[in-house]
């Protein structure tokens, strides 16, 4: 088995670790605060905007200098040092500049600052890769590598604080210090891999990696996997499978395959699910080397990249991309490898799994061949679920439902791979519930028509309708646990509650989602206000349970502050076509805003969480306008003047007003944002949820038992 010892104890491993969050913290703070640094030299914000793209341009051209360097002289330690060195420098130069200094001579500093910002990172990622001394080493490095990227933004989001303004004087000391540490760093590295080298040479050894070289000096002999011997015929069936480009799933991987075999392990560990993925074997990680190109076994290997090389690590990868890409403002990178992922499915053949009745998990052969079957069946269900999900967004689709017939994952305890109950609740209750949901996205998009002669706006209305039926039959029939909360749910399963709250934002994000062809029209036409009624609630509905979530301090995911998106967008439109702007309903939803944009807001290294708040602080300041242009026009009656309001809030949409704004923009992070909603308390809102519900309103989520999903019953 693989040790734990090699990846906690490995000096270099660790310093590698520890300088790439002191070098990159810095990256995060300047590349988020940076416009606002430029703004205070005395540009504008547009400007200041601008002028921040240039030295991230160079950074380009600069990444691709070290990456050609590092390839044509091998020498990556020194590139490395020589990038830290120079960002250390402006570092420093810039921290010691007087604060009367002239405007363009602190532009030109930090612009260089910016520029030398982490152009040596994708070095420094291949310099700890290459030296690993085997494919199952690499893969937990570059593990680490990543999680230390991600930690070094953590730190960097909170160098610049609001109370260190104008000049952030202990914000700069702080880098400062930061990046002495990583220029210290990297220079005990180089030290360390020179005296390895030395070793090299003198071992004779002039192959391998260096760690390797080290290890023939010191005779250490480590194993990293103790495999028992394939059957026959798994052998015979991975090796037509590598031939024959896998048209059967029965040899998803050597790994997994080893792994099930070791029966000193717990099942659950052999069993990748959906929410919770195994780490087991280093096969997760193997996959996100791939995706950067290399190798997991031999470098510079034909066919060694993920769109030749087809196994179900790569899907597990991307698939799990997901939970951080979108935060990550990546989000048209996640939608290029989902598509890639769904191909390298259909390589596998996970779109046509057969269902095996006969199977029994009792058995040594059939426990194999079950959790085999489930991993395929868990992961092309999480990419129908990702494709179909994308559907409102993009206006299409790549897995067609006729075109597979893989079932969706069984209801059992990874355990014992016993099929439940569908009221019993297991792992994969959510998913199951989930690719529910989804399958109605397909049937919504071809409702409306091609796209060359869509429907009329009736049509599209009555199809809309029916799709909404459907989305509350999919929840009614849902199970009543992730409905309703029950007194002994956290005792039993400490997952059920976020699992639930999250059901609910997705619930009604996708009520919006089916009513989106239509929304717009609802804020204009009577014969729609089911719609807008609907869509409303169903925003509120999202921001009530987003603050639930918010409450008990779960962990965020990416869907929580996307939905919040959606939800200010609506309640934004409702603001801008309401006719009254002073009353109690209209102070509920300012309130309602006002409470997300504070939660968002608390969000660290969260780009949606950010565009949230400014999407609601536009909004907020458009409908301020509305009411002021509103007041200063002159109609007899109150018609004339609906219409000349709807007039005013169409040409703001038509010519990008709104947009403009938006983007003008920067995300606030601070906390100074602060509504005044004329004495309403916002604390009234988050009431009993009955009350979001007035006389004539849709019983939005009533019909399948969500009005009261925080409700303890017996």
């Amino acid at each position: 088995m693989l040790t734990s010892s090699w990846q906690i104890k490995d000096p270099k491993v660790l310093l590698h670790i520890f300088f790439t969050i002191c070098g990159l913290a810095p990256t995060t703070a300047l590349w988020s605060y940076a416009p606002t640094i430029v703004g205070s030299f005395g540009f504008g914000r547009l400007q200041a905007n601008a002028l921040v793209s240039v030295g991230q341009w160079i950074s380009v051209f600069l990444i691709i200098v070290a990456g050609f360097a590092a390839d044509k002289t091998g020498r990556r330690g020194l590139v490395v040092l020589f990038g830290v060195l120079c960002q250390w420098t402006f570092m420093v130069a810039f921290r010691g500049l007087p604060d009367d200094s002239s405007a363009g001579l602190k532009f030109g500093i930090l612009t260089m600052g910016t520029a030398t910002c982490s152009w040596w990172h994708s070095v420094n990622g291949s310099w700890l890769s290459i030296n690993a001394s085997c494919p199952e080493k690499r893969a937990i490095r570059m593990a680490l590598f990543i999680m230390a990227a991600n930690c070094a933004g953590i730190v960097g989001g909170q160098l610049f604080r609001s109370d260190d303004l104008p000049y952030y004087h202990r914000g700069w000391s702080v880098i400062v210090g930061l990046m002495s540490t990583a220029l210290f760093s990297a220079s005990i590295l180089a030290v360390l891999y020179w005296r390895a080298n030395v070793s090299l040479r003198k071992s004779g050894t002039e192959n391998g990696s260096m760690e390797e070289a080290m290890s023939n000096v010191q005779s250490e002999k480590t194993t990293l996997y103790q495999r028992q011997e394939l059957p026959a015929s798994l052998k015979a069936n991975r090796k037509h499978v590598k031939n024959v480009r896998g048209s059967k799933f029965d040899a998803t991987n050597e790994f997994l395959v080893a792994d099930a075999l070791d029966s000193q392990k717990p099942a659950q560990e052999n069993c990748i699910t959906a929410l919770e993925p195994s780490m087991t074997d280093g096969g997760l990680d193997e996959s996100f080397s791939h995706l950067e190109g290399n190798s997991p076994t031999t470098t510079e290997t034909p066919g060694s990249h993920l769109s030749s090389n087809s196994e179900v690590y790569s899907i597990q990868a991307i698939v799990l991309s997901t939970r951080v890409a979108h935060n990550l403002n990546q989000s048209n990178l996640n939608a290029t490898l989902v598509g890639a992922a769904i191909r390298i499915a259909h390589n596998l053949g996970l779109h046509k799994i057969e269902s095996d009745p006969k199977i029994c998990v009792e058995t040594r052969e059939g426990w194999h061949k079950t959790i085999e079957t489930e991993v395929g069946r868990r992961c092309w269900n999480q990419l129908v679920i990702q494709d179909y999900f994308q559907i409102p967004f993009t206006g299409t689709y790549i897995i067609h439902p006729w075109h597979y017939t893989t079932s969706l994952p069984i209801n059992c305890h990874d355990e014992d791979m016993m099929v439940r109950e569908e009221e019993t609740p297991t792992i994969n209750s959510y998913p199951r519930t989930l690719s529910r949901i989804a399958s109605l996205m397909p049937r919504l998009m071809d409702g409306l028509g091609p796209a060359t002669a869509p429907y009329t706006l009736a049509d599209v209305a009555r199809h809309v309708a029916r799709s909404d039926q459907d989305l509350r039959k999919i929840m009614r029939d849902a199970p009543r646990f992730l409905r309703v909360q029950t007194e002994d749910e956290a005792d039993s399963f400490s997952w059920l509650p976020a699992a639930r709250h999250s059901l609910t934002l997705s619930a009604a994000d996708k009520i919006i989602m089916i009513h989106r062809p239509t929304l717009y029209h609802s804020f204009q036409l009577p014969a729609l206000t089911r719609t807008r009624t609907t869509c409303v609630a169903a925003a509120m509905t999202i921001f009530h349970a987003y603050e639930y979530i918010s409450k008990e301090l779960t962990v965020p995911i990416w869907i929580h502050s996307a939905f919040c998106v959606t939800a200010a967008m609506v309640i934004g439109l409702e603001l801008l076509f309401r006719e009254s702007h002073v009353d109690d309903e209209a102070r509920r939803l300012r309130a309602a805003m006002t409470v997300a944009a504070q939660r968002l807001r608390s969000q660290k290294s969260d780009v949606i969480a950010e565009r949230g708040v400014a999407l609601i602080d536009t909004v907020l300041g458009v409908e301020e306008d509305l009411v002021i242009k509103v007041m200063r026009l002159t109609h007899s009656d109150d018609q004339s003047l609906k219409s000349a309001q709807r007039d005013i809030v169409n040409n703001m949409i038509a010519d990008n007003t709104i947009m403009a704004k938006f983007l003008a923009l920067s995300p606030a992070v601070d906390g100074n944002f602060c509504l005044d909603t004329g004495g309403f308390q916002v604390d009234d809102w988050l009431g009993d949820a009955t009350e979001w519900f007035r006389d004539g309103e849709p019983d939005f989520l009533n019909s399948f038992d969500m009005v009261y999903p925080y409700t303890s019953v017996d």
